[in-house]
Formats: structure tokens, sequence, C-alpha cells
């Protein structure tokens, strides 16, 4: 079984805007808890996915500061997307590439310096001109099932800034410029592991793909890819196997699959091609079961009809059934 999928670029604007004030309950919202430790900037190291409108943390993540414990809450307030492509990277996979993005969040902070010391404000965070550009190669596990990961990852962010509120936000503010910068190249760094890391977490999900399906109470069939995908500059080639196998009892016919290409096409999107192998499968399988059998008797057979399933009229093509049984009913063919 082959399919042949056609390469459309994706180019789509997207801009996603939430107010923290009016939105209630539909906000998008960051939690980070942050540990005493050595160092100066803060460096993010964990990501989670969105889940249901939010960015959730499963454990806390960690930040190196030069503070003993802070704790802060963010809102996405306005995020833009507007210019991204998807397409096919010849003999890799396919490249994801997000440019200029935009991305404004506010949230809280509470602090603690040497344990005595407490302070809690505001702040405001803006990244613009955010470039993220990642190949993304597709290849075949030993089970025939889909895997992803990062070949090439190049990340770029023009501005970075964060302004704070309250408590003694006037002294924090003071070394805005070189928070602004120390934020954008910490930003810059984390971007790609950050992207590989999370096409990494999607492997174990793939593995679970199903790849065998059941057609009824006889026959099921696998289509697991047979090799990795093959991809063009303008097409993804998928080799599927395309077997019927018996319910619970996986037997291989007694014949093989001779190999077959599609041909040279580019007026329509998908191309689907099922060789003769997967038809031939299909009827070794039901017939196996026994599917194929069928039980013909007289009585089946219209009264009007002058062909009867008796000796006596398959005599006529075959004399020797009539003269070793005259007059006898055929029961079954």
């Amino acid at each position: 079984l082959a399919v042949s999928q056609r390469e459309t670029p994706l180019n789509e604007q997207d801009i996603i805007t939430q107010n923290p004030t009016a939105q209630g309950n539909s906000e998008h919202v960051v939690h980070m808890v942050c540990a005493s430790s050595a160092g100066s900037l803060p460096t993010v190291s964990e990501y989670q996915p969105w889940r249901q409108g939010q960015i959730h943390t499963e454990r806390d993540r960690v930040w190196q500061t030069d503070m003993d414990d802070c704790c802060a809450e963010m809102q996405i307030v306005n995020l833009r997307l507007p210019d991204s492509t998807i397409g096919l990277v010849p003999g890799t996979g396919v490249s994801l590439s997000i440019r200029n993005a935009f991305i404004s969040l506010r949230g809280n902070w509470d602090v603690t310096y040497l344990g005595l010391i407490t302070d809690s404000g505001s702040f405001d965070l803006t990244v613009s001109g955010l470039t993220i550009t990642t190949h993304i190669a597709l290849k075949s596990d030993e089970m025939g099932r889909p895997t992803v990961s990062s070949t090439n990852c190049v990340a770029n962010v023009d501005r970075a800034t964060v302004k704070f509120h309250g408590g003694a936000s006037w002294l924090y503010n003071l070394f805005r410029s070189f928070v602004d910068k120390a934020l954008r190249k910490a930003l810059e760094k984390q971007l790609c592991p950050l992207v590989t890391d999370a096409l990494s977490d999607m492997n174990p999900q793939l593995r679970t793909l199903n790849v065998l399906a059941q057609v009824d109470k006889v026959a099921e069939i696998e289509y697991s890819m047979v090799t990795s995908p093959t991809i063009s500059q303008a097409f993804i080639d998928l080799d599927l196997k395309g077997e019927f196998y018996n319910v619970g009892k996986h037997q291989e016919p007694p014949f093989v699959a001779t190999p077959f290409s599609l041909p040279a096409q580019t007026t329509s999107m998908l191309y689907i091609a099922v060789s003769t192998f997967t038809v031939n499968s299909a009827g070794f399988v039901y017939n196996n079961a026994g599917a194929l059998n069928l039980d013909i008797t007289d009585d089946m057979i219209p009264s009007i009809s002058p062909l009867r399933l008796n000796t006596r009229t398959f005599g006529t093509f075959i004399p020797q059934v009539n003269r070793s049984q005259p007059r006898s009913l055929l029961y079954s063919i």
C-alpha cells in the first residue's frame, strides 16, 4: 500500500489575545517557583505544553537567582504568530519556521532575601522579533510506527524587555538594560533545546499509534510502515504494509509482495495505490476461515426455474453424475 502526499506550504497569520482582566478562567497562566541558587540571571529549566487554555508545570520550574526564594505567576496577554511556514526537506522530513513572533506577558512576583527581607510587585515582559526554524526528521521505528527528531534548529530573539512595578521596582528598573540583554540571550539559548525536548516527548505517544485494524470477525489489516518515508521537494511517499491477517493469527500467505511505485503526477493532493498483494492476502485470509465456502441447495432455486439442482440437470453437462445417481438431488455445491 503506497500513499503519496504532495506538499502544501502552510502560511497563516494567527493572533491570540487574552485580556487577564476580562477573560476570567480563559486566561493563559504560567506558575513558577524559584529556588535558592548561585547565578545572576533567570534560566528556565523545564518546559510544559499547553493544556485546556493554560500553561501548567508538573514540577517546579527552577530559576537560578541570587534570591533565597521567589514565586511568580505570569499571564499571557498577547501572542502573535504573523508568519508560520511548514515545508519539506528532501531526504529528512519537514521544516517548521516561525518568524517575527510576538508575546506579551504580565505577572506578579514575590521574593525573599536572606530569609528576612521580603518584597513583591508585578512586571510586564515583552518578547518581539522571535524567529525559530527547525528541521524535523521523520523516520520509522522497528515496529513500523513514526518517530520524530530535531536535526537542525536556529533561534533568534530581536528584543526582550521586562519592566517591574511595585516594591523596590525602582531599583530593579535601574538595571533593565542589562537584564533585557541577558534575558534575550538566555531565551535564544534555551529555545532550541525546548523544541528538541518537545519533539522527543512526542515519540512515546507515537509508539502507541495503532497499526492494526480489525475489519470484521474474520480479518484484520496491518498498515504499519515498511520503510521510513521518502521525502522529496514536493512529495512525502509512505510505503505501508497493507496485509490482511486472520484475527489473532498472523500467518504469512504462500506468496510475496512485489515492489511497485506510483506514476509521477502533480495534479492532485493525495494519491493512494493498492497492490494485488493486498487483495490476494484478503482472499487467503477469508479462504482459510471458510468464509468463501457457499452451500447451495435446490430449495434456494426459484420453483419456476427449469434448471433444478439434481443429477438429471447436471447430467446434461456431466453424464457420469446422472448414470451413477439418477434422479437424485444435489444438496450442496
